[in-house]
């Protein structure tokens, strides 16, 4: 007797097993689908197993998908790049198993071992301190696939042991993944020879009956065949090789082809297990049968599917001539005494190109009678269709497809029934999609029901779509459930493919999708993937459904007619998958909450007001020397209302576009004048309706020269749009202008609230000498702080921050240093931040390239600094930039001013420099003498995205003078940026530092905060969004400072921090920290 069990893969694959064993012990079988099934991993190894989906996101390394199910599965590994040193060893650890003497088990398992740094991995019988011998061994790469190892355990005494699966790890790429372990009773069945077959090097002895009519095909990759076949084989994909019967080939229906197996001894009663893996998928497969006999006596069908699994008709359009049609006849049908039917079926027609589906009954006279049709495009879904017609005579029914004009067309039917009678009008099935089917309003209530679109418009209630299809207009989609009508365009080079986790490619790409959250590894999006196909250069178009633009009815852009939008990606090299998540379409022009005017041609989406008597302006350049305040430059932009003889108490209205109720909004904005002092009054209204109302701001713009900051909190219980109006005076030569205007949730908050920061000497009698104060805004930027002192006695140094009068005054410190010695003066000729300008320091003219002066990143990526190390994002610095229109070893050399030596007199040179990069050339120092260059310090290789410092002693030993030069040569690729920053040159010997804190390693470096004091200093990084934007150690959110908010205490309270005692020295003592108070109004936002 046989049973015949299932299982099905996402590969569409399906494996049956017939007279198989147990599946497995419990707690020893493990798929990892869920979890890790109780293995662990061992406490005194260096490093773990990670559970994992998808792949391992190294590149050349690791395996695509898990081997349960494919790209969407679960597996286990060690990742090369995460941890550990090479040598060092992951275990991971069964649950315990019980072994009978003598009484063996099969342990079968699926492993992955493909890189160029592959290690080992081994597997023992034993326990956690005894692993015994190893049992099983492989080294080095293995192949791009998955293995299927078994092995067969017995012990001579009963025992309870574990399986330890233990990975040696190797360099970078060298991933090593387990999937599929399965621990049984019994021996491994190494399988009959010839019986147990991948087909990936031959038939295995299976042949071909020589009495059938015609053959099975050993075949790689696909079957050719479109629409039907496997896109890959079972056991390592797409590069695999799988047999298969090829219906356009040879052969008529109907006739047979028989694979037969070499001979396999049975003994009576003692079962074989016969396992297979299938894939039948066609619009005319017929069946497929299994049987176990001879040739000549095939004995009965063991096992037999018929048909492709979920099957439904289809019409192609991809390639066929426009206008073409296809007919699908029903079978006769005779007319019946009942003269109505009903057919019910459902419809797919998807595409941006979708033609027509009809119904037609045609008669036995001849005549067509079109039923129902249906055209364009109706979304990626099932839809129902039903039609009632009559019956007179004889007929045929009759669904017909036809062709439009591109190949994005396909149509599909399915389920289709006939009933006699009349359609049934089943009130349940309504989508409102068209009309209201038929429902009425009643007469005799207060009120209607309204058939609506997309949102019902009132904020905070209602849906913001409807339930069919959703409330987003065409082309809106966040990739979740398909690409909803997107499609890739096939004139172009490469495709958009559709994805989740992160993409296949190290650095770059994102890690996950924007709907869900980057954390997350189940949100789908569409990206280009620059490794899989194409040049640089290649194009990927990307092109929306059918979006429908009504004249003067805005979508971001004003058109009429019919539009796609298209997104089209540019091939790079590797590193450059580009990703899209998330696409909205929406009515309206795009609402902006901030405006600088420096697109140079647009408003913003705000407009003019047509009732009015007078216009802004969009300036650029300087207008009466004035230059605007986004840029502070000629080439900045902003409105303005110029004063004019003939112009004298007009009225001027710029209105923004809407803001919707109910809210509490802050708008800050800045404005000026330049000219007379009757030029006019500015006012700022909340218009409802066409109700401008009573002006919220108003003031007469008498100013001095410049521009001022205001801010007005609006609170709105019905939709407004801002309206700022200049009503001129009876000055007639000037002008009033306005720029940079945010819009904020939440009440405006007073600016100003900077408080004191001091630093005290506490002295262990109880004195307390202030070293250094400071108060007030000093700019949203790193400052440089430095005092010297004197230690008579044992002391701590404490940190006084005290709050002011308002919640935008955070105070933070970072970078606490104390060296030997009193401060040498705080600046020289020599030193340099780079913020203005290169301070006389001077490109040499004997080079290849010229160093860069630079703010904000270098543009490059997987290389140079996003930030300056004096000032973050605002702060300059100066590179060189590793391009590939550049040779390598061509050199950049920048010249210090002169410097005086006197002999045996040390210098400390100090400098931040940030080398990072795959392709890092070198970065030296050279004292010059004439025409000669003498090293003194140099670096090669990237030492990560940080900044770090340089101290480099200068001594000659008579009296002399020099230049210092800095060199950077290119490296050999593109990913070589070198930069630098903060020169310094003081007397005396560098030295170290004698007290040090840059809070990095999430200490207070033996510090400790005044419990005492009725506020306190917080330790924190830049990622908490409190404080500034980057640390000062680093330059990134990552890194850590001290903070004062002053955002949720009152004023005059006080924050201590104190430093680890110092002991008492003779010398005297330099303290040097980096202290920010930062204030601004977009900073104060972020902090409510």
């Amino acid at each position: 007797m046989f049973t015949v069990q299932s299982t099905v893969s996402s590969q569409k694959f399906k494996e049956y097993v017939i007279t198989c064993p147990s599946s497995g012990i419990e707690g020893q079988s493990c798929t990892f689908e869920d979890d890790k099934c109780g293995w662990t991993d061992a406490s005194d190894d260096d490093f773990d197993w990670i559970r994992q989906q998808s792949n391992t996101g190294t590149p050349h390394t690791g395996p695509n998908g898990d081997h349960t199910i494919g790209a969407n599965g679960w597996f286990v590994y060690i990742d090369n790049t995460l941890s550990g040193e090479r040598g060092e060893k992951a275990r991971f650890i069964s649950p315990d198993v019980d072994f009978m003497a003598d009484q063996p088990k099969c342990l079968i398992f699926w492993y992955h071992m493909h890189g160029a740094h592959i290690e080992r991995l081994n597997v023992y019988l034993g326990v956690t301190n005894d692993l015994g011998e190893v049992l099983w061994t492989r080294r080095g790469t293995q192949g791009n696939e998955w293995k299927k190892a078994q092995i067969t355990l017995s012990v001579s005494v009963n025992a309870t042991v574990n399986v330890i699966f233990e990975a040696i790890h190797g360099i970078v790429q060298g991933d090593i993944s387990l999937d599929d372990v399965t621990l049984e009773d019994g021996e491994c069945l190494q399988g009959i020879e010839g019986q147990s077959c991948t087909f990936e090097d031959d038939k295995c002895g299976w042949t071909d009956a020589s009495d059938d009519d015609f053959d099975w095909i050993r075949q790689q990759s696909n079957t050719g065949t479109p629409h039907t076949g496997p896109n890959g084989d079972h056991t390592i994909g797409a590069n695999g090789w799988f047999v298969y019967i090829d219906n356009t080939l040879s052969g008529e229906r109907g006739e047979k082809a028989r694979f037969i197996s070499p001979d396999v001894d049975f003994m009576a009663d003692q079962p074989k297990c016969l396992i297979f893996w299938y894939h039948m998928h066609g619009a005319h497969i017929e069946r497929l049968n299994v049987y176990l006999g001879v040739t000549n006596d095939l004995g009965e069908v063991l096992w037999t599917r018929r048909g492709t699994q979920g099957t439904y008709l289809y019409f192609d359009a991809s390639n066929i001539e426009q206008g073409t049609s296809a007919a699908f006849y029903s079978e006769p049908f005779q007319m019946k005494q009942t003269e109505s039917m009903c057919i019910n079926f459902w419809y797919h027609m998807y595409g941006a190109s979708v033609g027509e589906l009809i119904l037609q009954q045609i008669l036995s006279n001849g005549d067509v009678i079109d039923l129902w049709t249906m055209s364009g495009d109706q979304g990626n879904r099932w839809l129902p269709g039903r039609v009632e017609y009559s019956q007179t005579q004889d007929y045929y029914l009759n669904f017909n497809a036809s062709r439009s004009f591109g190949p994005w067309g396909d149509i599909c039917i399915d389920d289709i029934v006939l009933t006699t009678g009349t359609c049934l009008r089943i009130i349940e099935s309504c989508t409102f999609e068209s009309d209201i089917c038929g429902w009425v309003n009643a007469n005799n209530d207060d009120f209607d029901w309204i058939r609506q679109q997309s949102d019902t418009q009132t904020p905070h209630t209602g849906p913001t779509g409807d339930h069919t299809i959703g409330g987003e207009l065409p082309g809106s989609c966040d990739f979740e459930h398909g690409i909803c009508s997107w499609q890739n365009v096939y004139t172009d080079d490469i495709d958009w493919v559709e994805n989740k986790g992160g993409t296949s490619t190290g650095g770059t790409g994102p890690t996950g999708d924007h709907t869900i959250g980057t954390s997350e590894a189940n949100g789908w999006f569409v990206y280009i993937d620059n490794t899989l196909a194409g040049e640089r250069g290649d194009l990927a178009r990307f092109i929306s459904p059918d979006v429908d633009f009504d004249a003067n009815q805005p979508k971001c852009l004003t058109f009429c007619g019919t539009y796609n939008v298209i997104f089209e990606g540019v091939h790079g090299i590797i590193q450059g998958d580009i990703a899209l998540d998330d696409v909205t379409l929406e009515d309206g022009k795009c609402l902006q909450d901030y405006c600088d005017f420096e697109d140079g041609t647009d408003m913003c989406g705000g407009t003019q007001d047509q009732s009015d008597t007078l216009d802004f302006t969009l300036a650029g350049g300087t207008i009466g020397s004035v230059p605007d305040h986004t840029l502070g430059t000629p080439s900045g932009h902003f409105l303005i209302v110029s004063a004019t003889e003939q112009n004298k108490y007009k009225k001027a209205r710029f209105i923004t576009p809407t803001f919707y109720a109910p809210t509490t909004k802050c708008l800050q904005f800045h404005h000026m004048k330049n000219g007379d002092q009757n030029l006019g009054v500015l006012n700022v209204y909340a218009k409802i309706g066409s109700t401008l109302g009573t002006a919220l701001w108003t003031k007469s713009v008498e100013l001095e020269y410049g521009w001022y900051e205001e801010q007005v909190s609006i609170v709105a219980t019905e939709d407004f749009k801002i309206v700022f109006e200049v009503v001129r005076s009876s000055g007639n030569e000037g002008f009033i202008g306005i720029d940079d205007f945010f819009i904020f949730d939440g009440s405006c908050v007073s600016v100003g609230g900077i408080g004191t920061l001091t630093v005290q000497q506490l002295l262990s009698n109880g004195d307390v000498i202030d070293l250094w104060t400071m108060s007030g805004n000093q700019g949203n930027q790193w400052m440089p702080g430095r005092v010297g002192f004197y230690q008579t006695q044992d002391y701590y140094l404490i940190f006084n921050a005290t709050r002011g009068n308002g919640p935008s005054g955070d105070i933070c410190i970072d970078d606490i240093t104390m060296t030997r010695g009193y401060c040498s003066p705080s600046h020289s000729p020599f030193d340099c931040n780079f913020e203005g300008d290169l301070c006389g320091w001077n490109q040499t003219a004997d080079d290849e390239l010229d160093w860069i002066r630079n703010q904000g990143d270098t543009g490059s990526s997987h290389t140079g600094p996003s930030w300056d190390h004096t000032r973050g994002v605002t702060g300059w610095y100066i590179y060189l930039d590793n391009n590939a229109d550049q040779f390598f070893g061509d050199a950049a050399r920048l010249e210090s001013p002169a410097v005086d030596f006197v002999a045996n007199q040390p210098k400390c040179f100090t400098f931040w420099y940030h080398i990072y990069g795959a392709h890092i050339g070198s970065l030296s120092v050279y004292l010059q003498a004439g025409q000669r260059l003498n090293p003194i310090w140099a670096k090669r290789t990237t030492l990560g995205d940080q900044w770090n410092q340089a101290r480099v002693n200068l001594l000659l030993t008579s009296d002399e003078t020099h230049n210092v030069v800095l060199e950077v040569t290119q490296g050999y690729r593109v990913h070589g940026d070198v930069a630098v920053d903060d020169i310094s040159l003081e007397d005396g010997y560098c030295v170290q530092d004698y007290f040090g804190c840059d809070f990095e390693a999430n200490t207070l470096c033996g510090g400790e905060f005044d419990q005492t004091a009725d506020l306190n200093w917080t330790l924190t990084s830049a990622d908490d969004r409190n404080g500034p934007i980057q640390d000062n150690t680093y330059g990134t959110i990552a890194g850590h400072y001290l903070l004062v908010s002053a955002s949720s205490t009152n004023t005059g309270r006080v924050a201590r921090y104190f430093t680890a005692i110092t002991s008492t020295t003779t010398t005297d003592v330099c303290s040097s920290t980096i202290l920010e108070a930062a204030m601004t109004l977009v900073f104060s936002v972020f902090t409510l």
